[in-house]
């Protein structure tokens, strides 16, 4: 599993984005840009409550990137190894989610290919959720690790604003800078509707298999969104969300500087209702909980 790390600022788009950046945009071009998203977070904010009916699929670690982690493992100099998710354990690590949302709490029941089922309630907020970034719909469009997108985008350091054609197709494309680097710990790429169609994050190179004797942050992972459906909010609007999305974690580079894939995770949409009726009692655990990365789980061996 990707392990929990400290966001900061990364390396160059150029050499490591996996989608070419278009040209920079001016002044009055980037407000335009940001406004446009704002509009969009604004809309999907605004429903107060959903249900949701999605599958969770894990990737094994292809062949070629085992074995270069398993090589690499034997001389790291630091511990723990790292993780090579074999095809067993991802059949075992799917699952199938009901997951209903209502203001800040959110609750998942999730039903594992092996019949068993976990049942928790999510408490967000950013102290408890730093290092998590949940699988939800939310979070496909406006979210990251319990913060809005648009916080993101406040608390960076600057922020830099790209558009125009990339392959045929119009993008915008969001870097965040942090401290005083002049590269980007999260980028953020839209379509010309200015849906998010790719998040990639960039972390401290130190927390990577190889360790490289430049400790620049590089490519950490990239979630990639598909096949935008217009979902209706039961307010007369029609909220444009990806049905479809690929995670990837990358622990590292080649020597051609091709991200190293440690493992991947599809997810897919069945069913999306936006402000339907939740009760509160749907937040209620049923057992004793457990407290763990601010989450009470129902199921002691979450």
């Amino acid at each position: 599993m990707p392990r929990a790390s400290r966001l900061v600022a990364g390396c160059c788009l150029a050499a490591a984005s996996a989608i070419a950046a278009p040209p920079r945009a001016d002044r009055i071009e980037t407000r335009r840009v940001v406004a446009a998203i704002q509009r969009i977070e604004d809309q999907v904010a605004a429903a107060a409550s959903a249900r949701c009916e999605f599958t969770v699929t894990y990737v094994p670690t292809s062949p070629r990137a085992r074995k270069i982690i398993r090589a690499a493992n034997q001389f790291r100099a630091r511990a723990p190894d790292v993780h090579v998710l074999e095809a067993a354990e991802a059949g075992r690590a799917s699952y199938r989610s009901v997951w209903v949302r209502k203001g800040a709490r959110q609750r998942e029941e999730r039903t594992y290919s092996t019949g068993q089922t976990r049942r928790f309630v999510v408490r967000w907020d950013a102290a408890t959720l730093a290092d998590i970034n949940m699988i939800q719909p939310y979070s496909f469009v406006f979210e990251y690790r319990g913060w809005p997108l648009s916080e993101w985008l406040r608390r960076a350091t600057r922020r830099e604003v790209a558009t125009g054609t990339v392959n045929g197709q119009e993008r915008a494309q969001i870097s965040l800078i942090a401290d005083t680097s002049d590269a980007p710990l999260m980028v953020l790429t839209y379509d010309a509707m200015r849906r998010l169609v790719a998040r990639e994050i960039y972390l401290d190179g130190r927390n990577f298999l190889i360790e490289h004797t430049r400790q620049i942050p590089r490519l950490y992972t990239r979630h990639e969104f598909f096949e935008h459906k217009a979902y209706d909010d039961a307010q007369g609007n029609k909220i444009w969300i990806p049905s479809k999305a690929t995670l990837h974690y990358y622990v590292g580079e080649t020597s051609d500087g091709t991200p190293l894939e440690e493992f991947a995770i599809r997810v897919e949409i069945e069913k999306l209702e936006l402000n339907v009726e939740v009760p509160d009692d749907a937040f209620k655990p049923e057992t004793p909980p457990i407290a763990l990365w601010g989450i009470v789980s129902d199921d002691p061996h979450y």
